[in-house]
């Protein structure tokens, strides 16, 4: 997510839907599928610091301002959020849907 900050537009052409909205419904979707295996308290950190990105990447003009930056701290906090659920799941010996213990 972070290479298409602030503002989340396809340069390409092949992806045209793509945009602030449709990235963060995505990244929210993924944390609610994901809710179980987080815990109640990551899983609400996680889209609460999801929401303050997006209304930072909403308020930053370019990639090079202060805002953007901010914001992709807060999206790599939420990856650290993830994997330190990921490595606790490892280390603890949880299975993941597929009965085999891999952190997922």
């Amino acid at each position: 997510m972070m290479l298409k900050s602030p503002h989340f537009k396809d340069r390409t052409g092949y992806f045209p839907d793509l945009s602030l909205e449709s990235s963060f419904f995505k990244l929210n979707s993924g944390l609610d599928r994901m809710r179980e295996k987080l815990g109640k308290d990551v899983h609400a950190k996680a889209i609460e610091l999801s929401g303050r990105a997006k209304a930072l990447f909403l308020q930053a003009p370019d990639i090079a301002s202060e805002k953007t930056r901010e914001g992709n701290r807060l999206l790599d906090e939420i990856d650290q959020l993830i994997n330190a659920v990921r490595r606790h799941r490892y280390e603890s010996g949880l299975k993941d849907d597929e009965g085999e213990v891999t952190g997922d």
